[in-house]
Formats: structure tokens, sequence, C-alpha cells
């Protein structure tokens, strides 16, 4: 669909010869007020302002971007949180700018968590925070915690897991909170995926635990998540494009 058949009438002429993906934030920030919906508190580092705690009933959706390209929050799952998570999570606050006057008008949230508490407390590991700052990325600092049933299931869009091992486990205790009635099966599931199955070199890379290697190990799962965070932008630009199209056809 031509981008000027989505936009319609809310932008100039001059706005409509953006790119694309400008051109849908341009819309959604026009229409979505944005510091109405996006009172939270983001945390961290020198692009990160303080987390925030917000209502656990969250609006769900079967479809993570749906809504009419609504901000959508994302949270990132490991085994201990204190390696590939916490990385994911800083590569990503940075790409999409969290917490300054550029924020991704599409992103309401970002956090990390693992899947066990064996660190529950910690911060993260020195390799990853020493990856992190040589590129560029200070000041960031972090807390591992467990993932939260039912909380976490009913507050995020996107749940992405590290590797599959990830996956099965945060799959597990959405079933076993549907079984108790706190949540809806079929949309705490589809709202779990694969991180690499977005921008990933396949549908099934995953980023492997470095935490019993080398600081090379880290090295290569910052390349993987500098990746995989560009293709999630993408996929979000791309379900909001869509929406936005359905609600002016």
């Amino acid at each position: 669909m031509p981008a000027s058949s989505i936009i319609g009438h809310d932008v100039d002429e001059k706005v409509k010869s953006l790119p694309r993906s400008t051109l849908v934030c341009t819309v959604l920030v026009q229409r979505v007020h944005i510091a109405g919906q996006q009172r939270h508190h983001y945390r961290r580092g020198n692009f990160i302002s303080p987390k925030s705690h917000t209502n656990s009933m969250a609006p769900t959706s079967a479809d993570p971007a749906a809504s009419a390209g609504r901000p959508v929050s994302v949270l990132f799952v490991c085994l201990g949180n204190i390696c590939r998570s916490p990385m994911a999570e800083g590569v990503f606050r940075n790409v999409t700018h969290a917490g300054t006057p550029q924020q991704h008008p599409l992103i309401k949230e970002i956090d990390s968590c693992g899947t066990g508490a064996y660190h529950a407390g910690d911060s993260p590991d020195s390799r990853t925070m020493s990856v992190l700052a040589d590129n560029g990325l200070t000041d960031y600092k972090h807390r591992a915690r467990k993932l939260r049933t039912p909380e976490d299931f009913l507050r995020f869009d996107y749940i992405l897991g590290m590797d599959q091992d990830n996956v099965v486990d945060i799959r597990d205790e959405a079933k076993k909170a549907a079984k108790k009635g706190l949540v809806n099966q079929e949309e705490a599931l589809a709202k779990v995926h694969l991180y690499g199955s977005f921008g990933g070199k396949s549908q099934k890379e995953q980023v492997q635990d470095p935490y019993y290697g080398a600081r090379d190990g880290f090295t290569i799962a910052y390349d993987q998540l500098s990746r995989f965070s560009k293709g999630l932008v993408a996929h979000i630009e791309q379900e909001a494009a869509r929406d936005l199209g359905k609600t002016t056809a």
C-alpha cells in the first residue's frame, strides 16, 4: 500500500516525502497522545531514566503489535538475567533512544529478566558491562530478577527468549499461569518468541550463553543482539503500518 494511502490527510506533502518508517512514526506521534500514554519512567544509564512500575493489568492482545500501532512493551529473557538479557535490554534501549526526547514512539517500556532466580538482585556480569561500554553504552545499571508470573505476561507485548530453552521455559510458565486462570493461554503464548526470529540469520538463530566462556562470547552476543534489535524495530514498525492502514482503509 502506498505511504500516502496510509497517511491520508494527517500530514502535509513535505512530510509525505519522508521514508516510510519515519512516516509511520510521524503519524503515530500525531495520533497517539504520547505524553499521556507514555508517562512511564525508564531506567538506567546515559540514555535511560528510572524504571517504571506500571499496572500489571495492562491491556493484552493475541497480536502483540495490534491496536492500531499503539506503543508496545518488550521483555528480554535469558537464564539468570546477568549476561544476555540485560545486554539485549541495553542495546535495544540505545537503538530506540529510550528515556530521551528522541525515544521511538512505538516503544513504551523495555525490561529484562531470567527464567531462574540464581542471580536475583545481582548486577550484570562484568563482561556484559565491559562489552556495552566498549560500544558506547555507559552507566547502564540493572538488578537481575526472575520472570514474574502472571505479571509479566499481562504487562509486556513481546517476551523474547535468547535461546530455545528460554522460550520453552517461558511458555511453560505461561501454561501454568493459564491453568490457574491467571492469564489467557493463547494470548500469553502469542507474546513469546525466540529473539533471533527478528533479524537473525535464520528463524532459529540463538544467542548462546557466554557465562562459562571467554569474553569473546560476549562480543559475539553483542553483535547478534545489535542485529536482532534492528530487526525487532523494523517488525514493530511494519506491524504498526499495517494496522494503521487498516484503520484508515
